[in-house]
């Protein structure tokens, strides 16, 4: 894989290196020639040297060796934080905030009421397209549509629920959200009922766990399949359970 070297434009110059002295001194090097060729001179005040994982003593030896202040991740370049990993909204408020000041006054000084009126519901409907295809694309991960579904669902859920350890995906991460709100408005189909939980699905309009009021931390000891209470077509439920959930055998008549 071919790894950049340098980035170029008018006066700004970013160069890629491994953290090593020979390396800046090599960089040193260049632009003492540079100087020479040209007459112009690398200003060190206003030039960065940005690392990677390194302690403190290192940090100072490579300052030391081409004399630059030590920056850090994220920084600004050309206007836009520069980061490592996925980016957080906050690297980009600034961007966002500069926006939102030349968008306000661009509408107040050019729009008429009509134009603004219709902006507002291009934004409206944008935001509701974009909702919709999370949506989508979240209902595509759980139903395990093609094989990347599958590998993303592996990898995000665990029991039908969203694990509590941090997963990088950036395609999860647009659809996070809708998740919840995903599972609240949907219903399964039954089949088997083998696949699907008796307590924590929406199998008959409503979760079990919602009916009875089971607090989400106990959840993950239910366990129990809706296959447990099914005989042919027909259900068969426990007095036990009709006990805790009254309105069960009713809402099951619905389906």
């Amino acid at each position: 894989m071919m790894f950049p070297s340098h980035t170029l434009y008018t006066n700004d110059v970013m160069l890629f290196a491994k953290g090593c002295s020979s390396s800046l001194e090599a960089i040193a090097d260049l632009f003492q020639r540079y100087t020479i060729c040209s007459g112009q001179v690398c200003n060190p005040a206003k030039s960065i040297l940005v690392t990677g994982l390194m302690t403190s003593v290192r940090h100072g030896f490579l300052d030391n060796t081409i004399d630059f202040k030590m920056g850090y991740l994220p920084f600004i370049y050309l206007g836009v934080p520069l980061v490592k990993g996925i980016p957080k909204a906050s690297y980009f408020q600034s961007v966002a905030d500069k926006i939102r000041i030349k968008l306000a006054d661009w509408k107040a000084s050019l729009l008429s009421i009509v134009g603004r009126v219709q902006l507002v519901n291009s934004v409206i409907h944008n935001m509701a397209t974009n909702e919709a295809n999370c949506l989508v694309q979240c209902w595509n991960i759980v139903d395990e549509i093609d094989s990347l579904a599958t590998i993303v669902k592996a990898r995000v859920l665990r029991k039908g629920q969203i694990r509590k350890s941090h997963v990088f995906s950036s395609i999860w991460k647009g659809c996070k959200e809708t998740f919840v709100d995903l599972m609240e408005h949907s219903m399964w189909t039954i089949g088997k009922g083998d696949k699907i939980n008796l307590w924590c699905d929406n199998w008959c309009g409503l979760t079990i766990t919602s009916l009875i009021q089971i607090p989400a931390d106990k959840k993950f000891m239910l366990k129990a399949s809706l296959c447990a209470i099914l005989q042919g077509n027909s259900f068969v439920f426990l007095t036990a359970l009709i006990s805790l959930c009254p309105e069960l055998p009713k809402m099951v008549s619905n389906i």
